[in-house]
């Protein structure tokens, strides 16, 4: 358990040092595409 928190605070700082920029927010925007469809998919399979 320990090492999951150590592991979440170095994904933090690495966080906290990326400054996006234009082409990091077109990357955000499809991958936010992606991830729609992916839960859209699941849901759908649910039924």
């Amino acid at each position: 358990m320990p090492e999951h928190r150590k592991m979440l605070k170095e994904l933090r700082e690495k966080e906290e040092r990326i400054h996006p920029s234009y082409h990091d927010e077109q990357q955000y925007e499809e991958w936010n595409w992606i991830i729609f469809g992916a839960m859209e998919f699941c849901f759908l399979s649910l039924d």
